[in-house]
């Protein structure tokens, strides 16, 4: 994150996580004059929670707002762990969730999703990982980088055997959304020991409204609202207000899966057909989302790789070193398919060259 951060971007990015929302409050349809400044909602916007309520099936006492998912999840593992806890965390990962653990002291035991497994869970890998000091299992679904999906029956035999140890399953579902019209239902109500978070950034591009929420049992929301208190006491309100129009009208919730599905139609046959004429390339393909994890043949080519595509062409791809995997890379493809065809191009020449 903070090496993103500090990035000056160059002209062709594929290292795009998510969606880019353009518009502007009249574009949702809202208007500056409904919009107050000093509303007071201690916990979140209880219009937010009401209609994220209504959405998911989710009853409000279990649902907590906090700034972003980033912040959900930050405030969840500061309400359920102490420093020595030990946390299962998937890896390939993205990076600031075992981070945010880390902060809080608490150990973090990789748990690994292997590409020759299609990056799936298993259940084997689990039970040798765990110990009397474990108290949850973090993972993302779909999966932060590869964008492969965890069917329910595999994440109830998880929670399943999780909650024989009294362990959580904590499941980040920010990328869940791509899912469109597809029925995909939150992990939340597959299992009593289920904790899920998400927000409104990477389907719909509205990562500036930071607005985030996790579905947990209610002990757990009010611990969690305990230290909302000491951290940053009260979110947003305007921002709040903003999603709450967003996922309470559902013409207007429905409209942002329009691009999505689009560029996925488009563009994820052409990065499958380009990365099968290519030997030193190999992925699992993406269930959904707009980004997926190619790996080269090494560590050493894929660090060449981008080193040569930022130097001579001007193009971006993430360094799997991010995700704990150094031999892939993050390859983002929600982007104009013509400027996705450059930078595969780019690409093809790039591999030529090394």
């Amino acid at each position: 994150m903070e090496w993103l951060k500090r990035l000056e971007f160059p002209r062709i990015n594929l290292g795009m996580s998510g969606m880019h929302y353009t518009g502007t409050l009249s574009d949702l349809g809202l208007k500056p004059e409904e919009i107050t400044v000093s509303d007071n909602t201690p916990y979140g916007h209880p219009g937010l929670k009401s209609a994220l309520s209504r959405r998911y099936g989710v009853p409000e006492k279990n649902i907590l707002l906090n700034i972003g998912v980033t912040g959900v999840n930050y405030l969840l593992f500061a309400a359920m762990f102490n420093p020595g806890d030990e946390v299962l965390v998937e890896t390939p990962v993205y990076d600031v969730l075992p981070g945010a653990l880390r902060s809080q002291g608490i150990t973090v035991v990789e748990l690994p999703r292997r590409w020759e497994n299609g990056y799936q869970i298993d259940e084997y890998d689990v039970k040798k990982l765990l110990t009397s000091k474990t108290e949850a299992v973090l993972i993302t679904n779909l999966h932060n980088p590869s964008g492969v999906s965890i069917p329910a029956r595999s994440l109830i035999s998880l929670a399943r055997l999780l909650e024989e140890r009294g362990c959580f399953l904590i499941v980040d579902e920010i990328y869940l959304e791509f899912y469109f019209g597809k029925g995909a239902k939150t992990a939340f109500l597959l299992g009593d020991n289920i904790i899920t978070t998400s927000g409104l950034t990477k389907a719909f591009g509205l990562g500036g409204l930071r607005a985030g929420w996790g579905f947990a049992p209610e002990n757990i929301v009010k611990q969690g609202e305990k230290m909302f208190n000491v951290m940053t006491s009260m979110t947003p309100d305007i921002t709040e207000y903003i999603a709450y129009r967003v996922v309470s009208d559902d013409g207007l919730f429905n409209s942002f899966a329009k691009e999505p599905i689009e560029l996925m139609n488009a563009n994820l046959p052409l990065v499958d057909e380009f990365i099968g004429s290519h030997s030193e390339l190999s992925w699992v393909k993406p269930d959904g989302g707009v980004n997926g994890f190619p790996r080269t043949v090494s560590a050493e080519k894929t660090e060449r790789l981008f080193r040569v595509l930022w130097d001579e062409y001007d193009t971006l791809i993430i360094p799997g070193r991010f995700f704990g995997d150094t031999a892939g890379f993050r390859l983002g493809y929600g982007i104009a398919t013509e400027t996705l065809r450059e930078g595969l191009e780019n690409m093809g020449k790039a591999l030529e060259s090394l």
